[in-house]
């Protein structure tokens, strides 16, 4: 469970965030199809066939964002090479590709439902940080109200992938 202070600092980066409505054709895939607007945005490392390893844009242009993720994910004692944050995200089941090892995901919030359902098993992710297998089929229950989730984890490739963060 976060303590306090970490979900009061965790929603005031969350809410200072530049959200930008997601266009990705590869994250189209884990949302329902009446969904409505949904945010999504990767921080830290990313990698991109043309230009390689780098920080992805949001990294740069957020940076006090990626400075908390560093933050938490050290007081989580979890190490990650990129975060994904997503407001009012609803993922449909799906299992994530191009990772290596365990994910942490946490949800913040004023928010009722939103549990994380991975294997067959329903985990109330609200303010409780869960390490899970992201190769393992999971999927967001319905929820109302505002819901944000951290999702961090690493990258597959290339090797030394932490050295940019």
């Amino acid at each position: 469970m976060l303590s306090e202070k970490q979900i009061y600092e965790g929603l005031r980066v969350l809410e200072s965030i530049t959200w930008k409505l997601n266009r990705d054709r590869h994250r189209a895939k884990t949302l329902p199809a009446a969904s409505g607007p949904c945010y999504s945005m990767v921080f830290g490392n990313v990698w991109e066939c043309r230009s390689g390893l780098r920080p992805s844009l949001n990294t740069i242009e957020q940076p006090q964002v990626i400075a908390w993720l560093k933050k938490l994910a050290s007081e989580l004692k979890f190490e990650a090479t990129a975060f994904q944050v997503n407001r009012n995200f609803r993922c449909l089941p799906h299992k994530d590709r191009g990772n290596i090892g365990f994910s942490v995901i946490v949800g913040f919030g004023d928010y009722k439902g939103g549990e994380l359902i991975v294997g067959g098993q329903t985990h109330d992710i609200q303010h409780k940080p869960l390490l899970f297998d992201g190769t393992l089929i999971h999927e967001t229950k319905p929820f109302t109200g505002t819901r944000y989730s951290v999702v961090m984890y690493n990258r597959r490739r290339p090797n030394n992938i932490s050295r940019l963060l």
